[in-house]
């Protein structure tokens, strides 16, 4: 080779080795000015929320605790379909109502599959609650009645203020209250 080729050769070198610095640089640098990732979001209370709470509240035995959690267990696989199937179903009448022309007999339809499945779900549902309530003592049978009853049954909401109370009357139209 001659003097002129290696130079060329030498130069070309040197202009690559440039280039990978200077891709390497800014790779390092632009890694340095980007923030480091937010940490994960803690889960969200869920089942082990609910198996803390009762397990506490209810001063379960570790026998009692196991058979919650296989109940517990149990009825969430029996139920997950029922409610997915429920989820597909609202979406579908949902699709429906919106259409340019909707199908009220479908809507219809549609609302009547949801019901049969509600109608499923909640026997499922009790019967969820009776083997819970049959793994308990006497005392933990009332405590988690009532647990349930304050958090799965809304309180009535008040009586609007202009609404008699039950058993008082109105007064007669015409008529002031005294």
């Amino acid at each position: 080779m001659d003097f002129l080729s290696k130079q060329k050769y030498t130069n070309l070198l040197i202009v690559v080795l440039v280039v990978l610095n200077v891709a390497s640089l800014s790779f390092i640098w632009y890694k340095q000015l980007k923030p480091p990732p937010a940490p994960p979001a803690p889960p969200p209370p869920g089942r082990e929320h609910v198996n803390n709470f009762l397990e506490s509240e209810l001063n379960l035995t570790p026998a009692q605790q196991k058979q919650f959690t296989e109940i517990r267990k149990e009825h969430a696989e029996k139920t997950r379909p029922m409610k997915q199937k429920m989820d597909r179903l609202r979406r579908q009448i949902l699709q429906e109502s919106f259409s340019d022309k909707p199908d009220t007999e479908k809507i219809n339809l549609l609302a009547e599959k949801i019901g049969e499945t509600q109608k499923n779900y909640e026997r499922f549902l009790s019967e969820h609650f009776r083997n819970l309530n049959a793994a308990c003592s006497a005392e933990q049978k009332e405590k988690l009645k009532k647990i349930f009853m304050t958090s799965l049954i809304p309180p009535p909401p008040p009586p609007h203020p202009k609404e008699p109370k039950p058993g008082e009357q109105p007064p007669p139209p015409g008529r002031r209250p005294r």
